[in-house]
């Protein structure tokens, strides 16, 4: 950070840009010290080399003619309406950071006065935003599922037929969005917690870019008999790993033999599984039928009938927040799992349940007296390594998603380092993946509990 007592003006264009680089860079940790999740800096970050793209002078010099440009060439490339909201709102904070630390240096250093570009006339309004989802009628739902339900015994492929019946019923009775349903283990189904059994949702929708929000969900609307007939019944055919805690609750035809357990099945597989069925039997919903239109079919039924919780009515009382039907919070903190999964490529967001990583990077080219991320990308070049403007941003500011053993070779060259250096164990984050005490209970093996199967040799219907 320079102090403007001794700013002396920016002697040529290298010194421009890596004084606007350090402005990115220090938003960046900015953000990370504030708590939000890489993906939203990520994302964040490259909103705002897209709009730098767009300029033909520093960011410094941008103004609301430029946003104007860069936003209607957004709306002609087709870019939907919550996109370009989103990309002129990650602008308008990052030109908010500048203004409030980077002001009076800027115009020291430059001779600009920052301004921001994003303001009431060209940032998008609220009320166009949004769209009212009419959900379906219980008539209609219920000819979906149980046509849905009679074709489970003469599909031609049964497991897919019966995963993706299992978890477009998720939607339809709790509610739960498809990526939280997608990222279920089996572990996380609890049927000795309460009067229903609980799943223990741990990607739950965050806000404002904090990461993911855990919550326990009660097993309503005849959900633990649901999840029975398909742990007891389904979940063994796909393979032997119906006993690994870890295992995807929802998996994939795809086995893992390095992890020794199936994939995990995309969010696009279950929504075109729900696509498909709705073309078949009800046709009248062809491309409006969607796991958020079920969700918002189970929010509208579960309040039709009443199914909230008194928990939830003293929480609401008190925070003055409505209720959400059939949920409850939980103070539990979830962390992705980390590890190796192929040889040449290091891995830190896979599931290969090592320990949490932490990335030194900053630090260790602090200890070297390396203080700008330009400083080593100017270095790393001259070593053979050429790493793009964004791509260095990333590595000095957030932990990687993958590194090339080559690049990680030459980067602990460069500092004269060793990979011990530049990686550590995360003590704190492999601590912050054990779950609340509610759902660390334990059966006497000191393992979860796991729903055995039940081999019967045909195809088997699901509860209705």
């Amino acid at each position: 950070m320079r102090s403007i007592g001794s700013a002396r003006g920016l002697r040529d264009e290298q010194d421009a840009a890596d004084f606007e680089q350090e402005i990115v860079d220090q938003y960046a940790l900015a953000m990370a010290a504030a708590g939000l999740t890489d993906a939203h800096i990520l994302a964040a970050r490259a909103t705002v080399f897209e709009f730098r793209q767009s300029l033909t002078a520093p960011l410094w010099t941008a103004g609301p003619d430029d946003a104007d440009r860069f936003l209607s060439g957004l709306r002609r490339a087709g870019r939907a309406v919550s996109t370009r909201a989103g990309k002129a709102g990650a602008l308008a904070q990052f030109y908010d950071f500048a203004i409030t630390r980077y002001q009076a240096d800027v115009h020291a250093l430059t001779g600009f006065v920052l301004e921001q570009p994003i303001d009431e006339f060209n940032r998008q309004s609220g009320n166009s935003l949004g769209r009212v989802r009419v959900p379906p009628s219980d008539a209609e739902v219920e000819v979906l599922f149980a046509g849905w339900r009679s074709s489970l015994s003469s599909a031609r492929k049964f497991l897919p037929a019966a995963r993706d019946y299992f978890a477009a019923s998720l939607w339809r009775r709790l509610g739960l969005r498809i990526i939280e349903s997608a990222r279920l283990d089996i572990r996380d189904w609890r049927a000795d917690l309460g009067e229903f059994g609980k799943l223990h949702v741990r990607f739950g929708k965050g806000s404002r870019g904090r990461g993911a929000k855990p919550r326990l969900v009660p097993a309503i609307n005849g959900t633990d008999r649901l999840i029975d007939w398909w742990l007891a019944e389904v979940r063994h055919l796909f393979g032997p790993d119906w006993e690994d805690p870890d295992a995807p609750m929802i998996p994939s035809e795809r086995f893992d033999a390095e992890l020794g357990r199936c994939q995990r099945a995309s969010d696009d597989v279950l929504r075109q599984g729900l696509k498909a069925q709705t073309a078949v039997f009800l046709p009248a919903w062809v491309g409006r039928m969607t796991p958020h239109v079920l969700r918002h079919y189970c929010a509208s039924s579960l309040y039709g009938r009443a199914w909230i919780s008194r928990r939830s009515r003293r929480s609401s009382a008190t925070s003055g927040s409505p209720p959400r039907p059939g949920t409850f919070t939980s103070p539990a903190t979830t962390s992705n799992r980390h590890g190796s999964t192929r040889t040449g490529v290091w891995r830190p967001d896979s599931e290969g349940g090592c320990e949490p990583m932490k990335w030194n990077l900053r630090m260790a080219a602090a200890e070297r007296g390396i203080w700008k991320s330009s400083e080593l990308r100017r270095m790393l070049a001259d070593a053979g390594l050429e790493i793009s403007v964004g791509k260095m941003s990333k590595l000095w500011t957030t932990t990687p998603t993958t590194l090339r053993l080559d690049d990680l070779d030459v980067i602990c060259a460069v500092l004269d380092c060793t990979p011990g250096d530049l990686l550590a164990a995360d003590l704190a984050a492999a601590a912050a993946r054990k779950p609340p005490a509610e759902i660390e209970q334990q059966t006497s093996n000191g393992s979860p509990s796991i729903v055995r199967p039940r081999f019967n040799g045909k195809r088997p219907e699901p509860p209705l």
